[in-house]
């Protein structure tokens, strides 16, 4: 083989090599900048159960900020909530972090919140990390926000005086066996009225299929964390790679179950392909 021939193919491979690697990194710099994005992603659910007064109105989800959030997004965020009016904002979990560098990021914004709507608050693993390690959480309450750790409230949304009842269900580490926390789950349902189960853990959609719920909300999927262009969700905690219940609306049953991808970022691999999302619920 001719000196030239070598260092054509050699040339070649390395050119390849250069290209792939611009490559990657390119789609690296995309997906986190698509990563950082805030969008209002509007779901609705079906209309099976659904309440005719229900229809037309919206409610706010939001999950998994893990305290920290840009002045601007913030900024976005309030303004979205303000538009779209929603009856009642629902925060599945995972607002504050167990890093307390974080909470007063946290704070400034869920401040904001009570102005806009009614706010309810369900514990998620990182808050009930902060308590088990004697941090208070008391200040949520002081922000005008409704916390409901295995109980229930009525929600009167007006106009119209259409009453559901909200259901809050701690998240499954602060129970101290699965079936503990299947039974608090199962003490929460009220066959009476249209019934919201407000749930961390998404992994349990047959158990909330089968305990009879209504509509489902939750979060701690982070949406899969990383988005890979026609395939979906990589990675999400406690169901693994490719995981089924990361994003989106699911109907199991008579039960819908709306997830929602989260607001923040916790791990050490970046959000790609993956914006950070506002849901709408839409009855």
């Amino acid at each position: 083989m001719h000196a030239f021939d070598i260092k054509y193919k050699s040339g070649w491979r390395l050119a390849l090599i250069i290209l792939i690697l611009v490559g990657l990194v390119s789609a690296f710099i995309v997906g986190a900048i698509q990563g950082e994005r805030l969008v209002f992603e509007r779901v609705t659910v079906p209309s099976a159960n659904v309440p005719e007064a229900l229809k037309g109105r919206t409610i706010a989800v939001l999950s998994d900020l893990h305290g920290h959030i840009t002045e601007e997004n913030a900024a976005l965020l309030l303004e979205g909530l303000r538009e779209a009016d929603p009856a009642a904002i629902l925060l599945a979990g995972d607002m504050v972090d167990s890093r307390e560098a974080y909470w007063p990021e946290a704070r400034a914004l869920m401040e904001a919140l009570p102005d806009i709507a009614p706010v309810y608050y369900s514990y998620g693993n990182h808050e009930i990390e902060n308590i088990e390690r004697g941090r208070a959480l008391g200040w949520l309450e002081e922000l005008g926000i409704t916390v409901l750790r295995n109980e229930s409230a009525i929600l009167a949304l007006e106009p119209g005086g259409v009453t559901v009842t909200l259901s809050c269900l701690d998240d499954r580490i602060g129970f101290a066996s699965e079936r503990s926390y299947i039974l608090a789950m199962n003490r929460l349902r009220n066959a009476g009225s249209y019934q919201i189960l407000l749930s961390h853990r998404p992994e349990y959609a047959q158990d909330y299929a089968a305990a009879g719920f209504d509509l489902v909300v939750s979060g701690h999927a982070h949406g899969g964390q990383v988005q890979l262009p026609l395939i979906g969700p990589l990675l999400a905690p406690h169901q693994g790679f490719f995981p089924e219940l990361a994003e989106g609306v699911r109907v199991t049953g008579n039960t819908a179950h709306v997830i929602s991808r989260g607001l923040g970022n916790k791990v050490v691999v970046p959000r790609l392909f993956n914006p950070r999302e506002v849901v709408l619920v839409g009855f």
